[in-house]
């Protein structure tokens, strides 16, 4: 079996990696890995990455003109022949966006999952993760704090998401994607694993399933990988961000926001509502939110700029002695 996961950054990425590793595991099915047979293996596994074992997880890198396998943001080398990198491995993590040779290299998987979460979560949790040792090792942060970050990141965050999920649901009719939603393994667990599991066309007894579901708590995946694994709670945007960030996020994805069912607005009594993925969204339908949100991305940054330009201008009054 060849498995693919896929997500945008922080949206349960590493959970899923963990569970899918598990059920594989569990099933008794052979686990290869192509970055364990390569030179650079034993070196990275002497790096201090963002999580533990990060340096054996088979990553895979797309771009428009080529594939590569890394480790992690340190490391990474192209794939001159993706059916041989294929061959020697079972399961894949891929965060890239979709590009025009992302098709043709998920239809060489058995499996595809793709992961969602609320974009504003992933914002935040972007937010914490960048001022974390090792990201902040890597990509020091313009801001001062994680508040300051997220104030200055947010629009491109949400564009970002829009982007990575209508591209991959446009890929629907000729990939099978099994889509999990991040807000629905932390509501309904074993609902999920359940629907995983048919999915991959395995069976697990009720003693494994407890095993695997045991093995990827957030409070065991924490314990061992704090920089990677925080709180684990869904909609924490309600308590964390600003009514102006909220309304800036719902100008800008509304359309996406709604053909996920995630709710736009959450008065702090709510009862949460889950996402859900309707059987049939049309890519015309998606091509339209994405534009959507494209063109409010674009608009909102040329108002910055003339906000920023006319500020500039405007003479400040002299200081009272």
């Amino acid at each position: 079996m060849k498995i693919i996961q896929i997500g945008n950054a922080k949206s349960g990425n590493f959970w899923l990696y963990q569970i899918l590793q598990q059920i594989l595991s569990e099933a008794h099915i052979e686990r290869k890995s192509y970055i364990q047979n390569q030179s650079i293996y034993e070196v990275a596994k002497t790096w201090k990455l963002s999580f533990s074992d990060q340096a054996s997880v088979d990553n895979l890198m797309i771009t428009p003109s080529q594939y590569y396998y890394r480790v992690s943001s340190i490391f990474q080398m192209p794939i001159e022949n993706l059916d041989d990198y294929i061959s020697q491995t079972t399961h894949v993590w891929l965060q890239s966006p979709p590009c025009k040779l992302t098709a043709a290299a998920l239809a060489k998987f058995d499996k595809v999952i793709y992961i969602v979460r609320d974009p504003r979560d992933i914002a935040i949790s972007n937010s914490k993760y960048a001022f974390t040792p090792y990201r902040s090792s890597l990509f020091p942060p313009e801001a001062v704090n994680p508040d300051s970050y997220l104030n200055q990141k947010l629009r491109h965050e949400i564009d970002l998401w829009v982007a990575h999920v209508g591209g991959y649901l446009k890929l629907g009719p000729k990939i099978p994607l099994h889509v999990i939603f991040y807000e629905k393994l932390i509501d309904s667990f074993e609902e999920e694993l359940s629907r995983l599991l048919d999915y991959l066309g395995l069976k697990l007894d009720k003693s494994a399933k407890q095993r695997v579901q045991k093995e990827v708590t957030l409070e065991s995946m924490k314990a061992v990988n704090p920089q990677h694994v925080r709180e684990g709670k869904i909609y924490q945007w309600k308590h964390i961000l600003t009514e102006r960030q909220k309304k800036g996020v719902i100008r800008m994805a509304k359309p996406m926001l709604n053909l996920l069912h995630y709710p736009l607005e959450l008065s702090n009594n709510a009862v949460a509502p889950l996402p859900f993925l309707s059987k049939e969204i049309s890519t015309s339908t998606l091509e339209a939110a994405m534009t959507y949100s494209r063109r409010k991305f674009y608009f909102s940054k040329v108002q910055s700029k003339i906000y920023r330009h006319f500020v500039k201008k405007i003479p400040h009054a002299p200081r009272s002695e």
